[in-house]
């Protein structure tokens, strides 16, 4: 077997020293690049997710799904329907509107005076035999309601009167003097008027001084 001159073996390690110079050499340059990639892109990645983490999206991984939040409050609150009521039910009763209540009512024939009616009207009347019983009174149906307000009060229609606020119906009379009705309650003397709105009795000042006060 030849052996191999010095020259050719110094030449050979030369050759393959350099090629696996080479080889190292690009092997490391690939590596950086890549590892240079990688870095850009991390941190590409960072500023993306601190860009949605500022505008309310948060990125826990990048393969992970997105949570979205809403910065506008919601001012809406869903019914609990597990929480009752603390007002009380209504009750029937309670839905019933209060109204006035009728407790009596008696007819009052009030005598005309002879004042009222002429002397020739007399004298006819006579001449002629018409007597009436009934043309010298005035019938009026009274009647005494309770009002929700517990008002004193009346209303009068022709031959009609509504009474609100008396409670003694035995002591009520009436009477007319020069066309007008006047009741009397216990010591008092009220007048009365037409009206189909509710007034106030209001008594007259001295009833003693008022005609026969004493005989009705």
């Amino acid at each position: 077997m030849k052996n191999k001159s010095p020259k050719e073996f110094s030449a050979f390690h030369l050759f393959a020293g350099l090629l696996v110079g080479f080889f190292l050499g690009t092997s490391v340059v690939y590596w950086h690049n890549n590892r240079q990639n990688d870095r850009l892109i991390a941190e590409a990645l960072d500023r993306v997710i601190k860009l949605f983490s500022d505008h309310g999206v948060h990125i826990e991984q990048p393969d992970s799904i997105l949570i979205v939040q809403n910065n506008q409050e919601n001012t809406h609150t869903p019914p609990n329907r597990n929480i009752r009521s603390s007002l009380p039910s209504a009750s029937p009763l309670s839905n019933l509107i209060a109204q006035d209540r009728l407790l009596f009512s008696k007819t009052i024939a009030i005598r005309k005076t002879r004042d009222n009616v002429s002397t020739s009207a007399r004298k006819l009347d006579s001449l002629i035999g018409n007597i009436n019983p009934g043309s010298n009174e005035d019938i009026y149906v009274v009647e005494f309601w309770e009002s929700p307000l517990n008002s004193t009060g009346y209303k009068m229609g022709k031959n009609k009167i509504v009474l609100y606020g008396i409670r003694s119906f035995d002591m009520v009379t009436l009477t007319k003097h020069n066309k007008k009705v006047y009741m009397k309650y216990f010591n008092e003397l009220y007048p009365l008027e037409i009206t189909t709105s509710f007034k106030p009795l209001i008594p007259v000042a001295e009833p003693l001084f008022f005609p026969d006060y004493q005989s009705f």
